[in-house]
């Protein structure tokens, strides 16, 4: 298997990690990242009372997007009278409603985009409005929410009231799974996972960094927390309904096939990381008595099967101990890559199906392999932990005592039938006598 993520150029720091930056002192104006936006437009944007004024949102959300989020959040004041029109602005709070605001049509192809949601919440006792771009449909009154904005509207007695933002993260009151509520207690935007499940099936893209460097560090930070039981579930679970259990808590039984150390040098995201590098796992699971069939991308050509075990990817920002000292024993100290087979149990989340390209794959009509790909929070030894794997000293044993308790069978039926022949020769020989003796 190829590694899991490769960027090619620079992809927006995730929302989760905006959190941990530190809210300005004070507001400062973010019109300069806002290419063609000045206060006299941003005020013309608010309220959207026709298709000039939507229309006009819209770019400016358009336009938001484009913007590095750290780019705001490092600049975004905390809630305060002292804000003027284009301030970087950190909202957070409880959301009391959510409605739409329709696009233009003239607009949907040019911005990508076909609406807007408009959420009414609750911030410090004050009521604000956030207007962004592709919230979750699940989200309801109640969750929480966080992510910095741009002013584009307050009151007249100078307190913010609506802000602009191109995303802000979601905390969901009632998470649906354990897993969403253990990651999004960990900082996760389970917004991220959400919009992930539409993508299964697919290729990792800049679309998947956010969620996929998100989950790596959550779940590193959950290895040390008492969680509840995870679901057990095998490949063949995740493959036929893998909409089921996007960011699920999970636990798999495993055999190690191949372990591969990706460097990160893309700084926001060793910042998100607190590391430079992860480790992808490529490895094998039990599909007991299914057969995974994928059908051929020539019409003409054969699926291609799957008997007995099916491939599953493994991302982990550290390797436990157990690993590291069979890598070192393998290859005599650390390397990039190692052809390790351990059996393992793995404890993590599942993010989606990815596909990739394959040698395997390539020999069999060629299209891409897909499969699930597992964030682990953490990887338990199947290995046996002595030095007398399945009992085999044991069974020596065993094996040595049934022998000789062969031989001293052998020897005792030998005896037996020693003493029956004799005594039939003697009694031939007493028939004999008696039989030629004359009278």
């Amino acid at each position: 298997m190829k590694n899991v993520f490769h960027f090619c150029c620079v992809i927006a720091v995730s929302m989760a990690c905006i959190a941990c930056l530190p809210p300005s002192s004070r507001a400062e104006t973010a019109i300069p990242l806002l290419g063609g936006f000045d206060t006299e437009r941003i005020a013309s944007v608010y309220p959207p009372i026709d298709d000039e004024a939507s229309g006009e949102l819209a770019k400016l959300i358009y336009r938001l997007g484009k913007v590095d989020p750290s780019s705001i959040a490092t600049i975004a004041a905390k809630p305060s009278d002292n804000v003027n029109l284009g301030d970087a602005w950190q909202a957070s709070g409880t959301i009391t409603k959510i409605s739409i605001i329709k696009v233009p049509n003239r607009l949907h192809e040019f911005l990508e985009l076909t609406e807007l949601q408009l959420i009414v919440a609750e911030q410090d006792d004050q009521e604000i409005r956030i207007v962004t771009a592709e919230f979750p449909r699940r989200a309801k009154a109640g969750d929480k929410f966080a992510g910095p904005g741009v002013v584009i509207e307050k009151n007249d007695s100078g307190n913010t009231t609506v802000i602009a933002a191109s995303r802000i993260k979601w905390f969901p009151s009632s998470p649906k799974n354990v897993g969403w509520k253990l990651l999004s207690e960990a900082g996760l935007d389970v917004g991220l996972i959400a919009a992930a499940n539409s993508r299964n099936r697919k290729p990792l893209a800049g679309e998947d960094g956010d969620a996929f460097y998100c989950m790596l560090s959550a779940a590193h930070r959950i290895q040390s927390i008492a969680t509840p039981d995870a679901v057990q579930l095998a490949p063949v679970d995740l493959l036929q309904s893998p909409q089921d259990f996007g960011g699920q808590r999970i636990q798999m039984e495993l055999e190690t096939a191949q372990i591969t150390r990706i460097s990160v040098t893309e700084p926001t995201r060793q910042n998100q990381l607190q590391s430079n590098h992860y480790f992808q796992i490529d490895a094998m699971g039990d599909l007991k008595n299914v057969v995974i069939k994928i059908e051929s991308p020539d019409p003409d050509g054969p699926p291609v099967t799957f008997e007995n075990r099916y491939p599953v990817s493994l991302v982990v920002r550290e390797l436990p101990d157990f690993l590291r000292q069979k890598i070192r024993a393998r290859e005599g100290g650390d390397a990039v890559t190692s052809d390790v087979r351990v059996m393992i149990a793995v404890d993590g989340f599942f993010y989606r199906l990815w596909s990739y390209s394959t040698d395997f794959m390539k020999q069999h009509g060629g299209g891409n392999q897909f499969g699930p790909l597992v964030v682990a929070a953490r990887i338990h030894n199947r290995e046996p932990t002595n030095d007398d794997p399945a009992g085999v000293g044991a069974i020596g044993w065993i094996a040595a005592i049934a022998v000789l308790l062969g031989i001293l069978a052998i020897w005792a039926w030998g005896r037996r039938t020693a003493a029956v022949d004799r005594e039939l020769s003697q009694r031939r020989k007493d028939r004999q006598a008696e039989h030629i003796q004359l009278p």
